[in-house]
């Protein structure tokens, strides 16, 4: 059974796509796009000062502080809607396609399909590996309607970490350059383990930034391998690190590939942004007298991904 799913199949008049190398260099103009914009707009807000109802710390033009934040998600839907306009040229002048011919491809390459629907086990997968850490906050109470649950706010930092970020992130890192590659025939192993280091190494800007606020080796090492919870103060969030993305990355274009849509991966995407990253030895150390329960939680999670994940 290929690990494509029929949907993303090339019609006929792009049988013949385009050349790999081809596809890379658009991967490659997706991820400067997407970067450039994040860096064009922090870096001409830099200059300018807080307003009188604004924080003056994080500093105006860092990433954490309001206006910048709201600069970098409007520079971040435009470039996205950008790569999009890109796959659909490339795609009308690949297949010599009229507009409504290139408009149903394209949307059918970026995983646009409603076909994911129909398929409940693409939507579970991230929370039964989850299974663990939600069974600590249960434990630790702090679960939505818990009596520890922290207050449900929607602000800036909640628009850009759960929607934004992630539907723009997809969209761009994972539905455009797994269009061009799969444009570009380029095999299914190297879509799902080749295509997030894209992602990756457009997150690895985010470490830039945290090397300007604190230049030492512990941020560099905690940048690479830690996740900082988004509920976290400004002061004490960390970009989203490249092992971990990498990690997310072969998981989420499986999935793309799998299901044809890339409604999964989104849902997937900011469910994962919400939990963070899972710390059992906290659970334990919070709950001595549940470490077996919490072992038994993690391990549970993982094996009914793993299972899970093969009947996909």
């Amino acid at each position: 059974m290929s690990v494509i799913s029929p949907i993303l199949a090339l019609p006929a008049p792009l049988a013949t796509g385009i050349s790999p190398q081809l596809a890379q260099t658009l991967a490659f103009g997706v991820t400067g796009a997407y970067v450039g914009g994040l860096y064009v707009a922090q870096h001409f807000f830099g200059t300018k000062t807080a307003a009188p109802n604004e924080p003056a710390y994080p500093p105006p033009g860092h990433r954490n502080h309001p206006a910048t934040m709201r600069l970098r998600m409007k520079a971040v839907i435009s470039t996205t809607r950008l790569c999009m306009a890109g796959v659909f040229w490339t795609v009308k002048r690949t297949g010599n396609l009229e507009f409504k011919g290139a408009l149903k491809a394209t949307i059918r390459l970026l995983g646009l399909s409603t076909a994911a629907i129909r398929n409940p086990l693409a939507y579970l997968l991230a929370p039964l590996l989850f299974i663990g850490p939600l069974y600590s906050s249960f434990l630790d109470g702090t679960l939505p309607g818990q009596h520890n649950a922290e207050p449900l706010e929607f602000g800036l930092t909640e628009q850009r970490n759960y929607v934004i970020g992630p539907l723009t992130e997809e969209l761009s890192f994972r539905s455009c350059i797994i269009a061009v590659s799969l444009l570009g025939h380029l095999s299914p192993k190297w879509i799902v383990f080749g295509t997030p280091l894209w992602f990756g190494l457009g997150e690895s800007f985010s470490c830039v930034q945290l090397a300007n606020d604190q230049p030492t080796f512990t941020m560099l090492l905690r940048c690479s391998v830690s996740l900082a919870a988004p509920a976290a103060p400004p002061s004490q969030q960390l970009p989203v690190p490249l092992g971990y993305t990498s990690l997310f990355g072969w998981y989420a274009s499986y999935l793309y590939l799998r299901t044809g849509s890339v409604v999964p991966s989104m849902a997937a995407h900011i469910f994962c942004n919400y939990m963070g990253l899972p710390d059992i030895a906290g659970a334990i150390e919070r709950n001595p007298k549940r470490k077996l329960s919490i072992a038994i939680a993690y391990l549970a999670g993982i094996a009914g991904f793993v299972y899970g994940l093969k009947r996909l």
